[in-house]
């Protein structure tokens, strides 16, 4: 608590290492701006696809009708605007350059995205800057929770209150400052921690990676699955000794997760060990006998 608020109590700082002026910006297409809807939604399958098919970020980049970083008019108020301006956070996300997604999403409203992308980018203080509306209604949250409580010796008092919407960067920045004011949510833990963990292994932000990986422990007393979230990002990054770690954790602690052997048959595979791996490819199949990327992987043995 006294670290969060030490925070609240600085003066924002201007970072202007952050600020990106738009050198060989692509021409833009004005008249992509004016299209009908399903006309708008064509032009943007090719950026699309450059991005999530052929994995091409820059590609992407290049083909956007409209990159909404540097238009200087108003989009459209619809989903495809939207569509644009998520899709082109993603390409540079993809591509490495964290500034100008959390410059995009800053632009657009999106505080959350913007300041993890400040995150990635090694800028700290940008993020809380972007965050303290958020960290402070989570800090209010908390001291009203403890102030109502009556019974001073009541196990939940000594709990961080539950998470509530979609304010998942009060544990993203929790886990950067070892102050947690909240549980995060099974669903919320479901959904991002593999993403998290892969773009933090992206970003080179090991020291965030390991603040992550070392509240696996408490994070498992609220989803059973963050042992196999976290080692299956690791492993199809190719951090195969940390990865099969986890996964064996997190086989210790759901024996009966059929997903979790199948990503041991993986890992064994990929280390050509053919007898380890058909054994845990046996296994998941015995557990659930339908899950058919085990029985393609096995009969490739």
């Amino acid at each position: 608590m006294m670290i969060f608020q030490a925070f609240f109590k600085q003066e924002p700082q201007s970072n202007k290492r952050g600020v990106i002026h738009p050198i060989g910006q692509p021409a833009v297409v004005p008249a992509w701006i004016s299209l009908p809807l399903p006309e708008a939604l064509k032009a943007l399958h090719s950026a699309r696809k450059a991005l999530w098919q052929e994995k091409n970020p820059q590609r992407c980049l290049c083909l956007l009708p409209v990159n909404p970083l540097y238009y200087e008019g108003v989009l459209p108020a619809h989903w495809v605007s939207n569509l644009l301006v998520d899709l082109t956070g993603e390409a540079y996300l993809a591509s490495q350059q964290y500034e100008r997604a959390a410059q995009l999403f800053q632009r657009y409203g999106l505080p959350e995205r913007a300041g993890w992308a400040w995150l990635l980018a090694g800028q700290f203080q940008q993020a809380f800057e972007v965050w303290q509306p958020f960290l402070q209604q989570a800090v209010e949250r908390q001291e009203s929770c403890v102030e109502s409580a009556i019974p001073v010796y009541t196990p939940s008092v000594l709990k961080p209150v539950l998470a509530i919407q979609a304010d998942w960067l009060v544990t993203q920045w929790g886990l950067l400052t070892n102050q947690f004011q909240q549980w995060p949510s099974v669903l919320q833990l479901r959904n991002a921690l593999e993403n998290d963990v892969t773009q933090l292994v992206q970003a080179n932000q090991l020291a965030v990676l390991d603040a992550y990986l070392a509240k696996l422990d408490w994070f498992v007393q609220v989803n059973v699955e963050v042992y196999k979230l976290a080692g299956r990002s690791l492993f199809y990054l190719g951090l195969f000794a940390p990865a099969h770690r986890l996964l064996l954790q997190g086989q210790g602690t759901v024996a009966t997760d059929a997903e979790v052997y199948f990503h041991l048959g993986q890992y064994y595979v990929a280390c050509k060990q053919a007898v380890e791996a058909r054994l845990m490819l046996r296994q998941c199949l015995w557990i659930n006998p339908h899950y058919q990327p085990a029985e393609a992987l096995l009969a490739s043995l």
